[in-house]
């Protein structure tokens, strides 16, 4: 997935009605939303993802920084700092490698949280 920044440049620079084409179905297939301005902004940023299982973050949610672990069989969202679950159902396992999954990646976490505000 191309961050909207990404994704201007490229239609900037792009060269050919082929090379448009594929990004202006990008633009329309992917995560992106237009802003009151006009500014393109990403409706979620995905930070990993494996096999079905992902984690997101949302631009558009509110604060406290949170992401949210979605799979097969769960669904829960939590807080970045302290970390908790914040709201959903996860079962002790995934709850235990979402929480080594924290530990290991909070700076990163935070980071994406806070350059994705939407700054309206």
């Amino acid at each position: 997935m191309l961050s909207e920044k990404e994704l201007e440049e490229q239609i900037k620079n792009a060269k050919g009605l082929e090379e448009l084409s594929r990004l202006f179905q990008v633009l329309l297939d992917g995560p992106y939303g237009i802003l009151p301005n006009g500014e393109l902004y990403c409706i979620k940023v995905l930070v990993g993802r494996v096999g079905d299982s992902r984690l997101v973050i949302w631009p558009n949610d509110y604060p406290p920084p949170h992401f949210h672990a979605i799979g097969d069989d769960f669904e829960a969202s939590f807080y970045i700092e302290p970390f908790a679950r914040k709201d959903g159902e996860i079962n002790p396992p995934h709850f235990q490698k979402v929480k080594l999954f924290h530990k290991l990646a909070k700076g990163e976490l935070l980071r994406v949280w806070n350059e994705t505000r939407l700054k309206t």
